[in-house]
């Protein structure tokens, strides 16, 4: 009896832990299943997230005249420059951006007039970026002719799609030698025919001539556009990401969520470094405290939506100013046109000594001064940054391999440890679990069996 009995057990128990195995394969199956639609949906949102950003159309315009074979204070020349901050456009953009290059006075030289006016050529048209193929275009031109900027500018209309958010990026180291067309009158003549285009415009290398600054500085504002400087070859490269960057993605706020609060006292704390969204009202004031130490230097951006209608669009005042609302530092605003996306809000300044914190002041007024729009909703991205001395950042975790502290060392992935051994753990767990219950009761049978047979071996 005894015998029989235990070899049920054991018939039991094999039933049990076969059971228990395919158990496990099926719920690994169907956890990896699972997964496996996870990573395709998530992968898909990536996709969608990419595209939603890579909207804007935008054609850059350089400048290959014979100038450009002078050198800036550094010693690089201007078309070595040029290209250096070309290809930092390519590296800084999405791939799949809709991007394109075009070059004047880079086949004529400048002894031939009649050609060389209209030296302008498409070399890349507007097409999704291929960060190859376009450097080696970069790569293909060198400096020779004119400067046909009006020409250009004319012939660059036709090289734009015909609809969606457009933008050209005007390069030059000089004004146009070749007018008539003026570009000024170019550009206005653009806005005139309700082409909607901006024209974002660099000096490159300028200096004190004021004939080419003008000129470049009516083009852009006339189309909406703003109008920069760059000295040396590093200047353009940052000035050309920014815009290219900047200009290729069309707005959608993002970071996460914070909340303004009406005053200082009440405010909702940031961490520098971190892009922040929030949803303001017009006319209104919100505050975002974050901490800081002496010695450090603060700076922060804001990004707002662009509008095509100026009664209609937001121009946002910043600052930065203690417990007391005194203001630490002035805000300097730029781009205050209904299609401008970006605003670089607050320049670089020292934290003041003894200061421990610090509050983002956000003020909404209309571009078009007092517009009806006192309720409307507006989508903003902002951050704050610090630098220097410790800066301030979120609490910090013990030293790794600390044996005071406990802690354990990092594996250096950079991911969290669930990620690749939850799901061998949980199989394990679930796998001891089910053979310790099999182990008891297996004890608990066999105690009953021999208590009973200790007690007469009698079973009714």
């Amino acid at each position: 009896m005894l015998l029989r009995t235990i070899a049920a057990l054991f018939r039991l128990v094999r039933l049990l832990v076969v059971g228990t195995l395919r158990s496990s394969v099926l719920w690994g199956g169907g956890f990896v299943l699972v997964l496996g639609v996870v990573l395709v949906v998530a992968e898909e949102r990536k996709a969608h997230a990419q595209q939603e950003q890579v909207d804007g159309a935008l054609l850059l315009i350089m400048d290959a005249s014979g100038s450009m074979k002078e050198k800036d204070d550094n010693g690089v020349p201007l078309i070595d420059g040029a290209k250096q901050a070309l290809n930092g456009v390519v590296d800084a953009l999405p791939e799949g951006t809709p991007v394109g290059l075009r070059v004047y006075g880079h086949r004529v030289p400048n002894t031939d007039r009649a050609r060389g006016c209209e030296d302008t050529e498409l070399i890349q048209p507007i097409e999704p970026l291929d960060p190859a193929a376009m450097k080696q275009t970069i790569a293909s031109f060198e400096a020779k002719g004119f400067t046909p900027i009006g020409y250009s500018l004319q012939q660059a209309a036709n090289d734009l799609p015909p609809e969606g958010p457009r933008t050209i990026v005007l390069v030059s180291d000089g004004e146009d030698t070749c007018a008539p067309p003026p570009p000024c009158e170019v550009a206005r003549d653009l806005v005139a025919q309700g082409i909607d285009v901006k024209i974002e415009t660099v000096g490159f290398f300028i200096q004190s001539n004021r004939q080419a600054q003008d000129q470049l500085r009516c083009i852009a504002e006339t189309t909406g556009g703003t109008y920069r400087s760059a000295d040396n070859s590093e200047e353009l490269v940052e000035e050309l990401e920014t815009i290219s960057s900047r200009e290729a993605r069309a707005f959608v706020a993002q970071g996460q969520q914070a909340t303004g609060a009406p005053t200082p006292m009440d405010a909702e704390t940031i961490e520098p470094g971190v892009s922040y969204t929030d949803t303001v009202l017009g006319f209104e004031t919100n505050y975002y405290r974050f901490e800081v130490e002496e010695g450090q230097t603060v700076e922060a951006e804001l990004i707002r939506e662009a509008r095509t209608d100026l009664e209609d669009s937001l121009c946002p005042v910043l600052d930065i100013t203690d417990r007391d609302d005194t203001s630490v530092a002035d805000a300097d605003i730029g781009g205050e046109l209904a299609n401008v996306a970006q605003i670089k809000a607050i320049d670089p300044f020292e934290v003041p000594e003894g200061t421990e914190e610090l509050f983002l002041k956000l003020e909404t007024y209309g571009c078009a001064g007092e517009g009806d729009f006192a309720n409307d909703e507006f989508p903003i991205e902002f951050s704050v940054n610090v630098t220097g001395a410790e800066e301030t950042t979120s609490a910090k975790e013990p030293d790794e391999g600390n044996a005071e502290s406990g802690s354990i060392p990092d594996s250096g992935s950079g991911e969290p440890e669930e990620a690749g051994g939850s799901v061998a753990n949980t199989a394990l767990v679930f796998l001891s679990g089910m053979l310790a219950m099999l182990v008891i009761g297996l004890a608990v049978a066999l105690y009953v069996v021999l208590r009973r047979r200790g007690g007469g071996g009698r079973v009714r």
